[in-house]
C-alpha cells in the first residue's frame, strides 16, 4: 500500500517523470504552480508514495473555481490521478479519504468534486459515487459556465458534472 503524504519540493521534478498513462498529465510548469499554491495554502497537494516512487496524486482546492462551491465555501477535490500500473490497489480511495480528513480538520462539513463525462473518467465516476458523492443538482457546466437545455457543448475535459458530499468526523478513538 502507498503512503499518502504532502507534496514535497522534489516532487516537482519527480511527478512529470512518471510514466503513469494517458491520465497522468502535467509537466514541470504545472507542478511548479501546484507547489507554489501548496506552499501558499491555496491548494493542498497530496501524493501517494509507493515503493517505486510517486504512484498517485490529488489536490484540494480551498477556494473552488466552481461558483456554487465557492459561494458555499466548499473545498474541492481536484486532479486525482493514480498511475495505470498502480490502479486497483485502493490508492484512489486512500487519496479521497485523506482529502476528506484534511477538510474535516479545517472545519469543513462538506466537500465537492467535479468530473468529466466521457469514458476516460469512468473510474473516477464510479469511485466518487461509491464514496458517497452525489450530484449537486445544478446540472452540467462547460468551461465553468452552466450548460442549459438545447446548448451545444463540446464533450471534453471542460464538460463537468459537480458532486457534493456531507463529511462526518471520525468517532472517538478513530484516527484519520
Amino acid at each position: 500500500m502507498a503512503v499518502i503524504r504532502d507534496l514535497a519540493r522534489d516532487d516537482v521534478e519527480a511527478i512529470p517523470a512518471v510514466s503513469g498513462g494517458p491520465a497522468w498529465n502535467g509537466g514541470r510548469s504545472k507542478w511548479s504552480r501546484y507547489w507554489e499554491e501548496h506552499a501558499a495554502g491555496a491548494r493542498t497537494c497530496l501524493v501517494a508514495q509507493g515503493e517505486a516512487g510517486v504512484v498517485g496524486y490529488v489536490s484540494i482546492v480551498w477556494r473552488s473555481q466552481h461558483e456554487p462551491f465557492r459561494r458555499s465555501g466548499l473545498p474541492e477535490i481536484q486532479d486525482l490521478v493514480v498511475a495505470e500500473f498502480a490502479r486497483g490497489r485502493g490508492i484512489g480511495s486512500a487519496l479521497v479519504a485523506e482529502s476528506e480528513a484534511r477538510a474535516i480538520d479545517l472545519g469543513h462539513a462538506e466537500m465537492g468534486i467535479g468530473f468529466g463525462l466521457y469514458a476516460d473518467y469512468g473510474a473516477a465516476q464510479r469511485l466518487y459515487v461509491q464514496k458517497g458523492y452525489v450530484p449537486d443538482g445544478l446540472g452540467l457546466t462547460w468551461n465553468n459556465q452552466s450548460a442549459h437545455a438545447c446548448d451545444m457543448v463540446r464533450v471534453d475535459d471542460d464538460l463537468v458534472l459537480w458532486l457534493r458530499k456531507r463529511l462526518s468526523a471520525p468517532g472517538p478513538g478513530i484516527a484519520h
